[in-house]
This record gives structure tokens, sequence and C-alpha cells, in this order.
């Protein structure tokens, strides 16, 4: 039954993509330790051009059948990709690089490899992507581009064809019941009241004077509830993120039977994506246990 919909999902998007991931998968999962590992990172600098052109027909045959996201989507894309085409060696100079230069670079320092070898490795880095690189993601862009003329501010799946067969399907997967569309917004509703009744008792609770939509509004606006926004309050954030995750590790035992192998890395989003991204989100360990899980927060405006 969901065959017909296989491709009814946007590979490209301000929450996640290619165009994004790449370069998140290249700094925090691709290990560097040595010329094999080295070689490894380049060959999939290179091999981009050609992957990004299979992405490319994906994201045409989407668009012929239909399924494109709404216009803002297309756009905060377009600014993540206009991102990752700043810095050296692909504009500026080299007290500007790029943000895979710099972590090329950074984690060649901590090889073992002779001085001659991570020249050489460094020279054939700049080549990758200056070339190939850039190559992929300017084809990239100028196909978002194209298609972001034809999409519109829909933003619903209603408007893709047969999208309330798609809709009802999606409901019955990922609730795993048979309620209908109706039943569910009504169940919603219901949790709604249900909550906010509670919310109105802690309103009370604290002494707050004022509707629930105005403690609503002072929760979101005081600034006693905000970090710094300066590189002091970013940190802070993260030092204070990090012992909260540390001080519930060894209460899991508590609560779970099967707990957790690898650690927990509290990482702010790279600058690169975080005028894009979403608040916050979460990025699986390797299932080696090579590479922590890293909760990422977006710190771009505290």
């Amino acid at each position: 039954r969901a065959l017909p919909f296989a491709e009814y999902d946007y590979p490209i998007t301000q929450m996640h993509g290619w165009h994004s991931e790449i370069p998140a998968f290249l700094s925090n999962a691709q290990p560097l330790g040595n010329m094999e590992e080295a070689e490894a990172y380049l060959a999939r600098l290179r091999a981009l051009p050609e992957f990004f052109e299979q992405l490319g027909q994906a994201l045409k045959r989407r668009q012929q059948a239909g399924i494109l996201p709404p216009r803002f989507v297309f756009d905060y894309c377009l600014s993540d990709i206009d991102h990752l085409l700043q810095g050296y060696p692909l504009t500026a100079s080299p007290e500007q690089p790029h943000p895979l230069y710099q972590d090329f670079r950074s984690k060649l320092e901590r090889t073992s490899l002779g001085a001659e070898q991570r020249q050489q490795l460094m020279d054939q880095l700049e080549q990758a992507l200056s070339q190939d690189f850039a190559r992929a993601y300017r084809e990239l862009r100028q196909l978002l581009a194209e298609q972001r003329e034809q999409a519109s501010d829909a933003d619903g799946v209603w408007k893709c064809p047969r999208g309330a067969e798609f809709y009802n399907l999606q409901l019955q997967q990922i609730t795993t019941t048979e309620l209908s569309a109706e039943q569910i917004h009504q169940l919603g509703l219901r949790e709604v009241e249900r909550i906010q009744k509670e919310m109105r008792q802690i309103k009370e609770r604290v002494e707050f004077n004022g509707s629930l939509v105005e403690f609503f509004e002072h929760l979101r606006s005081h600034p006693r509830y905000f970090y710094p926004n300066t590189p002091e309050g970013r940190a802070a954030y993260l030092r204070d993120a990090t012992a909260v995750v540390d001080a519930i590790r060894p209460r899991l035992k508590d609560w779970f039977i099967t707990l957790p192998r690898a650690p927990l890395v509290v990482k702010a989003v790279e600058s690169y994506r975080e005028q894009s991204a979403g608040k916050a989100f979460y990025e699986a360990p390797a299932r080696d246990g090579a590479r922590p899980g890293h909760y990422y927060a977006n710190l771009y405006d505290m």
C-alpha cells in the first residue's frame, strides 16, 4: 500500500538533507587518524559530483510527480548552500578557511603522518574542495533555485496527487491504529484542554498575575529565562546541558533495562547551518561505539 508513495518525501529541507548532512558527517563521523582514513575523506569529497547528480535526478522525479517543498524551504536551503560555498579554498584567503578545510587540517595535525605527507594531503584537499565539492554544490544550488520558481506556499500533503490517501496511510503507520484524522484531531483537542488545565494550576502556584496566554508570553520573552547572547552565554549553556546529561546518566538504570553504551556529547549546531536548522536534534552514535551520540543545540540566537 505504501509503495506508490515511496517518493512522497523531500530529500532536501532546512531540517535535513544531504546538502548539510554531508559536511556534518565528514566533520563528526569520518575519522582521520591515518593515511587510509585521510584518503577515504578525500574520496568522499571527489565522489560528490556523481552523488549530487543522482540526488538531482531524485529531486526532478519528485517535481515531475508534483512533490515539491513549499517555497520557504528553498530559501533556507539555498542560504545553507551559499554558506558552504564560502571559505578557503573556494573563496577568500587561508585566514578564512572553509569548515571542511579547517576540520581536515585539525584532524591531520593530530596524526603521526610526516610533514611531507600532510602537505600532500592538504594539496589534494584543496583540489577536491575547489573543484569537486564546489561544482557539486553549485549545480545543486542551480537546480534548487529553478525548483523554487515552480514551488508554491502550500505546505501540506493535501497539495500532492492522492494526498488524502497518503495522509491516511501515514496516520495508520505512525499511530498503529485505525483512528480517522477527525478522531485524532478530537483526541488532540481533549489533550490540549487537559494540559492547559495543569498549566493554569502552575500559573496560580507561582502566583503569576495574568492570563494563560500572558503567562506563555512571559516565559517566552522574560530575560531571566535566557542565557546571554554572547560566546560566554553559549559556553554556559553547553556546560549546563552537559551537567544535566551527566546527572541523569547514573539514574537511567532505575527506569530502563537496556542502557546506552555510547556516551552523549552536547554540541552546538555548526555555523553553516545554524540559521536554518531546528532548535535542537539528536545524532545517533556509531554502532561499534567509535563515535558518541550528539545532542545538537542551536545557539545561533540564545
